[in-house]
């Protein structure tokens, strides 16, 4: 293996459960499956909306960018476009104030875990950084804004003419 590695430069370490990403990670902004499901679906809009060849999706999105846009809306807990707006700023203020890593905040909005016990083992980072207190009163933020969502959600489904109608009728 020695001689393998010889010409090659050291590789920066990469350790998820240290906060380890390597270079390329290193001033990024993690995103939300609510916040790629938006950006991908405003792609998918101006593809539909102008079908000259741009880049490499042409006249449509690759089947990838589909099927990562179909998971991405599949598995966000957070459906409505304000409310993800509303996670972002308390994310971004819990990386500036309480110093959780881009990454954790991420994960957590992602996943929604409803015990620093639970939060702990999805995100190892997290079990010597915060005590259960401070993580359980972002766990209740998070929980209250996937809950007060407006719209309506039936089998885990997020249809928006229903929850047009819904609004418009109140």
């Amino acid at each position: 293996h020695g001689s393998l590695m010889a010409g090659r430069a050291p590789q920066d370490e990469e350790d998820v459960n240290e906060l380890k990403f390597g270079s390329d990670f290193e001033k990024s902004k993690c995103l939300t499956l609510a916040e790629v499901a938006i950006l991908l679906e405003h792609r998918k809009t101006q593809v539909e909306e102008d079908p000259t060849p741009m880049g490499e999706d042409g006249p449509e999105l690759s089947p990838l960018l589909m099927k990562t846009l179909q998971y991405a809306q599949r598995f966000s807990p957070f459906k409505n476009q304000e409310t993800v707006k509303e996670v972002r700023l308390l994310l971004d203020r819990c990386v500036q104030e309480d110093e959780y890593h881009e990454f954790e905040v991420a994960q957590l909005a992602n996943l929604v875990p409803h015990k620093p016990e639970e939060a702990k083992v999805l995100v190892p980072s997290l079990q010597k950084r915060f005590d259960d207190d401070v993580l359980q009163g972002l766990l209740n933020d998070l929980e209250t804004h996937r809950k007060c969502q407006v719209g309506v959600f039936y089998a885990g489904v997020y249809d928006r003419q229903r929850s047009d109608a819904f609004m418009s009728s109140s």
